[in-house]
């Protein structure tokens, strides 16, 4: 989520409003037609330093990981989550038109996640204030030894990393 204007906007000129009616919206697993777009958008959000740039490679290999929102055929957001241990997942990605979208793919996400038996979901941003809004909470980055032990100490962007760790309980 971020605090900036949509990334949406910059991509979709066609549609001139962020969508306020969530039952206009379809929710879907993305496919790998979707690939370019959904390329285009984290190549957008990186540009602005609102997530980490991702190959193309990558993001095919994290299809699965994937869902997007269109609203009347057009994509208006996209989000992904992936379990880091047996009880604690992650929400990836999550880049939306408006806070109607971006609250469509968290409750999506989160769903997903509770779907896998994870107790709790974690995310990191440079943009807390809608996580925290929606009911996240502030936690210390040690707290999550999956990542912070992990890919965290592997990422390029490490040194200079600003991203907070936010937490919700799935129970």
């Amino acid at each position: 989520m971020t605090e900036d204007a949509p990334i949406s906007a910059e991509l979709n000129d066609e549609l001139h409003a962020a969508p306020t009616d969530a039952s206009a919206l379809h929710l879907r697993s993305a496919k790998a037609a979707d690939l370019p777009e959904v390329q285009a958008w984290i190549s957008a959000a990186a540009a602005a330093g609102r997530v980490l740039p991702m190959s193309a490679q990558t993001l095919a290999q994290r299809l699965r990981d994937l869902i997007v929102v269109e609203h009347e055929g057009v994509l208006v957001g996209l989000a992904s989550s992936a379990p880091l241990s047996a009880e604690r997942g992650e929400i990836g990605l999550l880049l939306g038109h408006g806070p109607v979208v971006e609250q469509v793919l968290l409750d999506a996400v989160l769903d997903s996640l509770r779907g896998l038996g994870m107790v709790e979901a974690v995310a990191f941003t440079n943009s807390p204030a809608p996580l925290l809004a929606a009911g996240l909470r502030s936690i210390a980055r040690a707290e999550v030894p999956e990542k912070s032990l992990g890919a965290c100490l592997r990422c390029a962007a490490a040194p200079r990393c600003r991203r907070k760790a936010l937490a919700i309980s799935l129970v």
